[in-house]
């Protein structure tokens, strides 16, 4: 009944439109074959080219990660390893809820010195608990200073402001005064990420090649304070980082630790 009802109301096709129909389909199937062929111009191969270095170079951000804000937290949000970056696990929490207690112990006790050594553990990640944004249960020099000598690395770490922007004054000072055996990026990039993880990034082994990738660094840099350095200026450019803090609660908090949570997407056991 549907069918013959609108038959009622159906014109038919002439044969001029036939035709037509025809000659449009033949003229779509010739401009679909010469696409098979197409190949770039010298031009545009050349054009390519430079924007890729310029990636590389550090002067252009990566396709991947020239995001709006809106793309980025959806990117992150997707992530699941072990659990969901906000929900956590049913052994402990996220990512995201390891940064806000790290956040709520930093602003309860100010300094790593002053805090229950579990909680100082929790901070550097040398427990299962605190194994989100690099596990350092392996680093036994920096396990044994985070127990028993945790002012030294507070005389590091209070070079960096708890609000605002960093500047390389700071961060010199803080790479100048994290100095002792077996000390390196690994280990201070987890205190700076969960001390401002709206800053910095915790760079390590599991990691460091994806990050690397990512951002046209090579790998290798990343284990020097200069090179964390360079890292981060990229980082800081990138659209989604520059994006005025957010209203919606769930935004915020992922806002609130937006370059911490990177680790999210670059974390890869198998290395």
């Amino acid at each position: 009944m549907f069918i013959e009802e609108h038959e009622k109301h159906s014109d038919p096709i002439t044969v001029p439109e036939i035709a037509d129909y025809r000659d449009q389909f033949q003229r779509l199937k010739a401009a679909r074959a010469r696409l098979t062929k197409f190949q770039p111009n010298p031009a545009a191969q050349a054009k390519a080219k430079a924007v890729r270095e310029k990636e590389k170079a550090g002067e252009a951000l990566p396709a991947q990660l020239n995001r709006t804000w809106p793309e980025f937290l959806k990117l992150i949000l997707a992530t699941k390893r072990k659990g969901h970056v906000v929900q956590g696990t049913a052994n402990g929490p996220g990512y995201l809820q390891t940064a806000e207690r790290c956040q709520l112990l930093f602003a309860k006790y100010g300094h790593l010195a002053k805090m229950p050594v579990v909680d100082r553990q929790f901070i550097g990640g040398t427990t299962k608990a605190g194994g989100w944004f690099g596990s350092m249960k392996g680093a036994g020099y920096f396990k044994e200073r985070l127990n028993t000598a945790a002012a030294s690395l507070d005389a590091a770490l209070d070079h960096i402001p708890h609000t605002g922007a960093v500047s390389k004054r700071a961060f010199d000072n803080f790479a100048a005064n994290y100095r002792w055996e077996r000390s390196g990026v690994g280990t201070a990039s987890r205190l700076l990420a969960m001390k401002r993880p709206d800053v910095f990034l915790c760079v390590d082994a599991k990691n460091r090649s994806g990050i690397g990738k990512a951002f046209g660094v090579s790998a290798s840099s990343l284990q020097t304070f200069e090179g964390y350095w360079n890292l981060m200026q990229r980082i800081w450019r990138c659209p989604w980082n520059r994006t005025p803090r957010p209203r919606r609660a769930l935004d915020h908090r992922v806002w609130d630790a937006r370059v911490a949570l990177l680790d999210s997407l670059y974390y890869d056991a198998s290395t």
